[in-house]
């Protein structure tokens, strides 16, 4: 017979094995699989705190996952404050475990490992996908796919020279930078780290469906904008996105006679208006100068009879002269018109390009005609004459440095010729015995004026012999010639050679 205490010590044994039981039981159906975190491993995690520095991420491990500072910083600033506690994430395990026991994770990498396998799946199924240019190198431009940045090479870019403005090749580059362009992926390199794309294999495929869908939803009078793809003689091709439409010189401008170049540039935005559209021939007809008013409607607003103006000569012709007022407006200055005397063509009065002021003679804007005149132009309103006109073109000469003003003294000093002394005047003696009684006395008479005795002083300050201070009187230190020799007798030489131009005659009339 069983007694109570071995009946309690039964069931104390059989509740102890049900719980063992069912303990293995647990443990064999894997709710309990404890897998240790492994380098490279992707986990789903949630994000229990958020600080400045770091996001605390539950793994499903021992211990949390740790998004450490560097990780947030690649990850970017929009990036981060989208993610909340309570979020659902993939991270990377970076270290199973640090030195402080904690499991380093990353976001970044996690969603790069997702962004790869998105695009090996894009490769694949070979899609088109359109993506903005972030950026440039010497090779090519840069494009951003998820957090992977992809390179597009340059001889995979569709027509760069014509969606460009002219400019060295980085320049051409730089001008792509924000743009969003057709891609196709042609290469994925996770190992290498390379994700090649090309333009240029989505191009025509991509083309061929946006301009289907453009053709469709374009209407006439709409405005669009555009960028300027090619120039011809007759006009200028504008992409709209998917097509090309064509600008006809008639509908650039207002002014006639202008190059579709003197109007736009090729890579310059534009905006356009449609007005004609042909979805079977798949032409679309475009206007510039219809998203401008008609000059010729409001000139009356701005011009009178009577009115003087300055204004452009544009082209000449047998008649007459044409002139540009404004832009879309010219005018006619008749042949009559040009001067008052007979013209026999307008090319004797003006020219091309020329600008002067005219007076207005008649507005006709419903016809597009005005009359112009330049004889009935006022003198003091026309333009400035030739001569100021040449001394205004004349530049202006740069002053000269210290080193060119010293080369050019010393080139003209050897390039000019020495200075000659004139020769002294040579005066032929005439002896005693050669002259009349007379010329001999007066001879005689200045040779003893001339003469200076050794003892007489020499200062300064004395009178020069054989002039008289008083009537009659001698002179110092001198005897006065008699009358009739101071009337014959030539001036005293004087010692040292030199005499005056009238003794220097009269002595070779002498002789």
């Amino acid at each position: 017979m069983t007694s109570e205490k071995d009946l309690g010590s039964e069931e104390e044994h059989t509740e102890d094995g049900r719980d063992e039981s069912l303990l293995w039981e647990f443990l064999e159906e894997g709710e309990f699989d404890y897998q240790r975190p492994r380098r490279g491993e992707i986990r789903d995690g949630v994000i229990l705190r958020k600080g400045a520095d770091q996001i605390i991420v539950d793994i499903g491990a021992k211990r949390e996952g740790i998004v450490p500072e560097r990780d947030l910083e690649k990850l970017g600033p929009e990036a981060v404050a989208e993610l909340e506690a309570g979020d659902e994430v993939p991270v990377y395990v970076l270290k199973p475990e640090n030195n402080d026991g904690d499991v380093i994770v990353s976001i970044n990498l996690a969603r790069q490992r997702a962004d790869w396998t998105r695009a090996e799946e894009v490769m694949e199924a070979n899609e088109i996908l359109e993506e903005e240019i972030t950026g440039f190198n010497k090779g090519g431009l840069l494009v951003q796919f998820g957090n992977l940045q992809g390179f597009l090479p340059r001889s995979h870019i569709v027509n760069l020279d014509g969606r460009t403005k002219p400019g060295p090749p980085h320049e051409r580059l730089n001008q792509m930078v924000g743009k969003q362009l057709p891609l196709r992926i042609i290469e994925v390199n996770q190992r290498q780290r390379r994700l090649i794309v090309s333009e240029r294999s989505a191009w025509r495929e991509w083309r061929a469906e946006q301009k289907k869908h453009l053709l469709a939803d374009l209407e006439v009078d709409d405005i669009r904008e555009g960028t300027v793809t090619s120039l011809a003689d007759f006009g200028a091709f504008i992409d709209l996105g998917g097509a090309d439409g064509l600008i006809h010189l008639s509908e650039l401008s207002w002014d006639r006679g202008k190059k579709p170049g003197d109007v736009v540039q090729i890579g310059e935005d534009v905006k356009v208006k449609v007005i004609s559209l042909d979805r079977d021939r798949q032409r679309i007809g475009l206007s510039l100068k219809q998203l401008k008013p008609d000059p010729w409607q409001t000139m009356e607003d701005r011009y009178t009879i009577g009115q003087y103006i300055d204004v452009e000569i544009t082209n000449l012709a047998n008649f007459g002269a044409f002139a540009r007022l404004e832009e879309g407006i010219e005018g006619l200055i008749h042949i009559s018109e040009l001067a008052d005397h007979n013209v026999q063509h307008p090319g004797d009065v003006v020219e091309a390009g020329q600008e002067l002021t005219i007076q207005i003679l008649s507005l006709e804007p419903e016809r597009k005609r005005v009359g112009l005149s330049l004889r009935r132009v006022p003198d003091h309103l026309r333009q400035q004459p030739e001569a100021e006109e040449a001394e205004a073109r004349e530049p202006e000469e740069e002053p000269q440095t210290e080193e060119e003003t010293d080369v050019e003294a010393s080139e003209m000093a050897q390039a000019a010729p020495a200075e000659k002394a004139e020769p002294a005047p040579t005066v032929e003696a005439t002896t005693p015995e050669e002259a009349s009684p007379d010329e001999a006395a007066g001879l005689e008479a200045s040779v003893e004026d001339a003469a200076t005795p050794d003892d007489q002083p020499t200062d300064a300050g004395r009178k020069p012999p054989g002039l008289d201070t008083s009537d009659g009187g001698e002179s110092d230190g001198g005897v006065n010639p008699p009358e009739e020799a101071r009337e014959t007798a030539p001036p005293p030489a004087s010692v040292n050679g030199d005499s005056s131009s009238e003794a220097e005659t009269e002595a070779t009339a002498t002789a």
